[in-house]
């Protein structure tokens, strides 16, 4: 079972808490969705409220080689001051703690800059996890999107000293935890996206446990061809093909592939809209719905017909649970105002399909789970 975060109080302390602020930026350099500093900040004010002495807010953003300007944390800091209330300017100070800045956000609140421009965090370095737990008493994990990954910031510092899960990290588990041991029947899982390697195991893993799996995307394309179907130019995994055939023979009747595709340049980018029938037919009377992956193309708003059009159809079914996750299915359900009509919205992507594939998520063993 994991520690909560009800379980301290942090009057006093001084609180390290490692949050998911891996955002979207768009082109003019505005944050374009700020779902996942929203789902941090509850968190955030109940060890506000509890006077603690110190916090210090650890995050990344991308994969950068080194610094990288491009993915900087001032936006986020700026966002995180006006939403908390705490300051009117962003105060950046140099070489902080670990020779990255930080902002301070507001008094004893400060923001490390993006922790992946120090290449230890990924090595899980013994180095950087002592230069936070010498400084901090305690630790709270506020980032299901990096279960998955035994970072410094998100393993090596929680064996070392008093640590907790966050809010959003216990709603993540409690939510993911019914669909994987005991959804509500009819259950149907909606999979797209285009890494068909992430989503094998998942399909194969509740493959005996729901009712239907509903496959598009590029994902669906590698499991057309392994039966013989001609996709032309579409974006296939060749070296799957063999797993996609045998989980094919093997749960077949459970898998609905689609039935038509919207093509360009000699390639699928779509579901077709028979598809979209087919789909809605499958999930008609569903008491449980998981949906991580789009099903056409995510770079062009032209192929979103499919993903928008079953977006709309789940939002109708109210007396069913729908649970999204994965930043680019979530990201185009929120730009039609439709991830809100959701169930509940997941921050993980790779660490919620691993979870329901079975495996076990580094960062939550470290708290005990």
């Amino acid at each position: 079972m994991l520690r909560s975060i009800d379980s301290i109080n942090y009057q006093g302390k001084r609180v390290l808490i490692r949050c998911d602020f891996d955002i979207p930026v768009r082109l003019d350099g505005s944050i374009e969705d700020t779902n996942r500093i929203d789902a941090a900040l509850k968190t955030i004010k109940k060890i506000i409220a509890d006077d603690a002495s110190e916090i210090l807010l650890i995050a990344h953003r991308g994969k950068p080689d080194g610094i990288d300007p491009h993915l900087t944390f001032v936006l986020v800091a700026e966002y995180l001051a006006y939403v908390l209330g705490l300051t009117q300017s962003v105060q950046k100070i140099k070489n902080f703690l670990i020779d990255l800045p930080a902002y301070k956000i507001g008094n004893h609140i400060y923001l490390l800059e993006n922790i992946r421009f120090d290449e230890r965090e990924e090595e899980n370095n013994a180095n950087l996890v002592s230069a936070f737990t010498s400084a901090y008493d305690s630790f709270v994990f506020e980032a299901f999107a990096t279960a998955h990954r035994a970072h410094a910031s998100t393993v090596g510092v929680s064996r070392h000293m008093e640590s907790v899960a966050g809010y959003k990290v216990l709603d993540e588990v409690k939510h993911l935890e019914l669909l994987r041991d005991d959804p509500q029947k009819p259950c149907v899982y909606i999979i797209g996206g285009a890494k068909i390697e992430d989503k094998l195991p998942i399909i194969e893993n509740v493959s005996q446990k729901v009712n239907k799996i509903l496959v598009g995307g590029a994902v669906a394309n590698t499991f057309l061809k392994s039966r013989g179907e001609h996709v032309k130019g579409s974006l296939v995994e060749d070296d799957l093909l063999k797993k996609a055939r045998y989980i094919l023979e093997k749960f077949g009747e459970k898998i609905q592939l689609p039935v038509d595709h919207i093509w360009n340049d000699g390639a699928i980018v779509d579901i077709g809209p028979e598809t979209v029938k087919n789909f809605e037919h499958y999930l008609d009377g569903a008491q449980t719905v998981f949906w991580n992956g789009c099903l056409g193309k995510t770079d062009d708003i032209r192929f979103e017909i499919g993903t928008v059009a079953l977006g709309k159809y789940l939002a109708r079914l109210k007396d069913a649970t729908r649970v999204v996750a994965g930043g680019d299915t979530v990201g185009v359900l929120d730009n039609h105002n439709l991830a809100k009509k959701m169930s509940f919205i997941s921050t993980g992507g790779g660490a919620a399909l691993e979870f329901l594939a079975g495996k076990e998520l580094p960062a939550l063993k470290a708290l005990g789970y």
